[in-house]
């Protein structure tokens, strides 16, 4: 079964004995769903034994306690993400004033990670075929194998260790176990006993724990309270040093430069050239020219130029323009750098959405932060995303916005630019510093 046809069922059977899945004919029939892709940031393959799994969810306006309308899991069986889900239901089960959310969480035993829907974000009941794009998840602090320390704003101290599907939090010389629970973001963990913290919600590198059953959230964040010794031994080694990609088409070439190592591989595959660079020098302030010495004894140059450089196929733009000569004859161009170098710093203004100029006063805005999240101002509420390089171009997470009311103009316009900020989108600056998103839909410069 693909994960496509992995349809989720409201759990449990009807009174008349209806199984569920009769239930979900019934609700394919309906044709209520919802349609989302999951995918995560890091590069990190899932091993056999992956597992996704998926909510849906309904909320009373103003609530965290979610009612679960249906669920999902299923086997990854050697796929990678990004995998596509359709949630089925059946809207007579939902009050017309609730707001749904959707739940994902990658697990991999393997590896013993886990991936958690990053944030809260709600769309309210009603709309009976919902595509909500992909779903950007966040590794969880949770998942690691080791502890996890965590430090309070109120003070307390306590560590958590994953052990799925509960979670065993530490305080001091006590220690309770917590099982999941519905959220739609995050992670959520709660008390099988009244004894000790009643709830824990991790999200991302932060946490929420809850002391009282209607207390309040306190909020904590990852601490390196635990003694020196247990740190010395989760610590993470020093990274390595920074590699620098450069690539071409026809024919396929890839150079990846790692300090004073190099590899060359071209010809679609065919040409393989390991060696070290032996001499660095300059044509000018925007060329620089290195001389690779091969293993083999062969030795080839490359002139790195720091100007905007297109991909003659997918149309990404990188920030280097890179000629590979091999030899006395054989040159070859592409592009190298890292695209998304392109998009961080400094904010983007956008000026027009789908061929129509932003009016004025206020700015309608994109902020690439370089860890995944995009935010800004829409037309005319705040909103954020995450989002994903690839060679394609920029894949944007689901949407969260602010739910102020503006103009009627300005809604529409509104509706138009997050509508097209899902999803997929070629993303290209041109030689002016005009970033184009979505094959020119969104066009944006600098502030």
């Amino acid at each position: 079964m693909t994960a496509a046809g992995a349809i989720l069922l409201a759990a449990g059977c009807s009174p008349d004995g209806q199984t569920a899945q009769d239930n979900q004919t019934a609700d394919a029939a309906s044709g209520a769903s919802v349609t989302f892709a999951v995918a995560y940031r890091e590069r990190i393959a899932l091993g056999e034994n992956a597992i996704v799994e998926a909510q849906l969810l309904a909320f009373e306006p103003g609530s965290d306690r979610p009612e679960l309308v249906a669920e999902a899991r299923e086997q990854f069986e050697g796929r990678q993400v990004p995998i596509d889900l359709t949630l089925t239901y059946d809207p007579d089960a939902v009050a017309t004033d609730r707001e749904l959310a959707v739940s994902g969480r990658i697990l991999d035993p393997d590896s013993a990670q886990v991936w958690i829907t990053p944030e809260d974000a709600r769309f309210p009941a009603g709309n009976p075929d919902a595509d909500l794009g992909v779903i950007m998840l966040v590794r969880s602090n949770h998942a690691a194998s080791n502890d996890t320390a965590y430090l309070c704003d109120d003070g307390q101290a306590f560590s958590v260790h994953y052990d799925a599907p509960d979670i065993t939090l530490t305080m001091g010389d006590s220690t309770y176990t917590l099982t999941p629970a519905p959220a739609a973001s995050g992670a959520r963990f709660e008390a099988s006993s009244e004894e000790g913290p009643r709830a824990f919600w991790s999200r991302g590198e932060g946490a929420l724990v809850r002391f009282e059953e209607d207390g309040e959230w306190v909020g904590c964040e990852s601490s390196t309270y635990l003694p020196a010794a247990e740190e010395a031994e989760t610590a993470e080694p020093e990274p390595g040093p920074a590699v620098y990609t450069a690539r071409g088409n026809e024919p396929g070439w890839i150079l990846r430069l790692s300090g004073n190592d190099a590899e060359y591989l071209g010809q679609y595959g065919e040409t393989r050239i390991s060696g070290r660079v032996t001499e660095r020098g300059a044509l000018n302030e925007e060329t620089n020219v290195l001389t690779i010495s091969g293993d083999n004894g062969e030795s080839f140059t490359v002139q790195i130029t720091h100007t905007i450089c297109q991909d003659t196929m997918a149309g990404l733009s990188y920030p280097d323009t890179v000629t590979i000569t091999l030899g006395d004859m054989e040159s070859y161009s592409g592009c190298g750098g890292d695209a998304e170098s392109l998009l961080v710093g400094e904010v983007w203004r956008v000026t027009h959405i789908a061929g129509e100029e932003v009016p004025g006063p206020r700015a309608v805005t994109l902020e690439f932060d370089g860890e995944g999240r995009l935010s800004g101002q829409a037309p005319c509420n705040r909103y954020s995303a995450s989002y994903q390089m690839t060679g394609e171009g920029v894949v944007l997470g689901q949407g969260v916005s602010t739910r102020m009311a503006c103009a009627g103009d300005l809604m529409q316009l509104e509706a138009t630019f997050l509508g097209i900020i899902q999803g997929s989108l070629p993303a290209s600056i041109d030689a002016d510093g005009t970033l184009r998103l979505g094959e020119g839909r969104i066009l944006a410069v600098r502030e």
